[in-house]
């Protein structure tokens, strides 16, 4: 191809959907252009049929296409500061307790959840794997950032998290009253609050045990200067 100045055009996404779990899915068609400008084209699939592949369609302009960008999470122009306070309820502050920075999140969760009622209420048509899919992709990470520092605060306090999250499970499903919160959890294979803190602590004491930056050494020693019985996060572990 290269010797004749072919070159290809695809939507870059696998076009070929085996129903055998074994195989994985792999992209077959495209398209073969010479003297082309890629400007002047664009492939996009067709999800209309019901088969084990995905047409693609190439369109030729006289013109040039504009494409629309592809929709991304963050840019370079994220302001992080910004998005931990406002998104993941990070509100650091040395004269705050940790109940204060819980409950601001339990507050955001609690306000987060019923805006997304209509997705996630009990009368929402999503099947029960979508709906644990938005939790977990949009729920989860407001209340487990920062989890290795405020998972430090006493039982009282995590409890908060902990009820919040019972509430929500139950809304997903629509459980009735007779079934416990252990039983949600185990048969929608999620882990409970303080099981999320134990294996968060790990792993972050792992990567800081095992990085190269020196500047971190000094969170590896043990801190025998403690005042009254407070726990730090290497005591999560």
């Amino acid at each position: 191809m290269q010797e004749e100045n072919y070159y290809y055009m695809s939507t870059g996404t696998p076009t070929y959907w085996p129903t055998d779990p074994q195989k994985t899915p792999d992209l077959l068609d495209f398209f073969v252009t010479k003297g082309l400008s890629s400007t002047y084209a664009d492939v996009t699939p067709s999800f209309e049929l019901s088969s084990d592949h995905t047409p693609v369609i190439a369109t030729i302009s006289s013109s040039v296409i504009h494409k629309q960008p592809t929709p991304k999470l963050h840019n370079n122009k994220t302001n992080w500061d910004t998005y931990r306070v406002k998104y993941l309820g990070m509100h650091l502050h040395c004269k705050m307790t940790w109940k204060c920075h819980i409950t601001k999140k339990r507050k955001q969760i609690d306000l987060l959840t019923k805006q997304m009622s209509w997705l996630l209420g009990r009368r929402s048509k999503l099947s029960l794997e979508n709906k644990i899919l938005i939790y977990k992709t949009v729920i989860i990470p407001i209340w487990t950032y920062g989890i290795e520092l405020w998972g430090c605060a006493c039982k009282s306090n995590i409890n908060i998290i902990q009820r919040s999250q019972s509430k929500i499970l139950r809304m997903l499903v629509d459980a009735p009253w007779y079934v416990s919160n252990e039983t949600l959890h185990k048969d929608l294979n999620l882990k409970f609050v303080k099981e999320i803190i134990m294996d968060r602590s790990r792993q972050h004491m792992s990567k800081i045990e095992t990085h190269e930056n020196e500047l971190l050494q000094p969170l590896r020693e043990l801190i025998n200067n403690r005042r009254l019985k407070r726990k730090w996060p290497k005591d999560l572990i």
